[in-house]
């Protein structure tokens, strides 16, 4: 038995933070990632419910290790990383991105919203019965006005979003320093082909404006997309080791991802009205003295109540923090997960040095 003391591992995760956000997911699925957008440095990562790895050393407790692995619920499973689901409405601001950077739509580009969309005979449904009238992009992001999407998806066209997709970091690992993160999943209908050796439809390119049908993203690949928004263009390394032993570790350069600051600009003073405005989806996350730029989202399911993100940055004129909060079958992005964020950004502002 040849124990030798192993180096101290320093990480970037804060520790008040770290176990404040744990508590707010305490007996639900999901998982909140808190970074820095300006460098990358995860200052909080939680996946619920979550499990005690001493018991996979200590003796006697086989029988709960057991239990972990064969549980329902997945606790094994960090959801920030590996948790795989569509993203819904927070896809928007990507799409959003797509639509003015080819010059499909300018920011007042306006479609009216009478709550039905049709395809065909085939019905798509705004979430607001009877609709939102006229919307233009702002609104339609305060709003997270499905219709708006709708025509803008059907102008794009699917090889155009998942290009912009791909762009802004899904399909593929962010490159994390942990092992096995999963890479979600961009569809086009080349993918189809190759994988299900059919044709796409004009409805799935309906559904994918909003973020459902084949569309797959983790907490964390998330995180880095709304990240670039706040940081106008630069993409950090998400990282969460920052010493081993007294030497700082390396951290990879931010990918700087081509995206127009103009089309940027417009969309970050929406995500400002999601929370500030008093018709905005967000706005229970609204900040004593700080601007909170935030998207909603609710994505169905094929079983059970809709999943529930909340996702932006804060303060919006000089991001200091960028986070995401995905609740499984939460129902509404808007309550369940701007509540949660809402109380640790509360928490962040008077507790750590973070978001001063």
């Amino acid at each position: 038995k040849n124990q030798k003391k192993g180096t101290d591992i320093t990480l970037t995760v804060d520790a008040k933070l770290q176990a404040y956000a744990a508590d707010c997911l305490e007996g639900v699925k999901g998982s909140v990632v808190i970074m820095d957008p300006r460098n990358g440095e995860v200052l909080a990562m939680v996946s619920s419910p979550s499990f005690d790895s001493n018991i996979f050393v200590e003796r006697g407790k086989g029988e709960q290790a057991a239990d972990y692995m064969k549980s329902g619920s997945h606790p094994m499973l960090n959801r920030a990383i590996n948790g795989q689901y569509p993203p819904g409405s927070i896809f928007k601001i990507i799409m959003s991105d797509a639509g003015l950077e080819t010059k499909a739509i300018t920011e007042h580009t306006t479609f009216v919203c009478t709550g039905k969309f049709f395809v065909g005979r085939a019905e798509f449904d705004c979430w607001k019965e009877g609709g939102h009238g006229p919307q233009d992009l702002r609104d339609a992001i305060t709003h997270s006005c499905n219709i708006y999407f709708y025509n803008l998806g059907r102008k794009l066209g699917p090889y155009v979003i998942s290009e912009y997709a791909q762009k802004l970091g899904l399909g593929r690992p962010t490159g994390i320093d942990i092992a096995g993160e999963s890479a979600g999943l961009v569809p086009s209908p080349a993918w189809k082909k190759a994988k299900r050796a059919q044709s796409w439809y004009e409805g799935e390119t309906i559904n994918y404006a909003i973020g459902q049908g084949d569309l797959l993203v983790t907490p964390l690949q998330m995180v880095e997309v709304v990240s670039v928004f706040a940081a106008e263009g630069s993409a950090p390394r998400p990282h969460i080791i920052k010493k081993i032993g007294n030497a700082d570790v390396q951290v990879p350069k931010p990918r700087t991802i081509p995206v127009s600051k103009a089309a940027i600009g417009t969309i970050k003073s929406a995500m400002v009205n999601v929370v500030s405005s008093d018709t905005g989806t967000g706005q229970r996350a609204r900040m004593e003295g700080i601007k909170v730029a935030a998207k909603t989202g609710t994505a169905q399911t094929p079983n059970g109540e809709p999943h529930a993100w909340f996702l932006g940055f804060a303060p919006a004129d000089d991001p200091k923090i960028a986070f995401v909060v995905m609740v499984e079958h939460g129902g509404h992005g808007g309550v369940t997960a701007a509540d949660i964020a809402k109380k640790i950004l509360d928490f962040a502002k008077d507790n750590t040095e973070i978001c001063k």
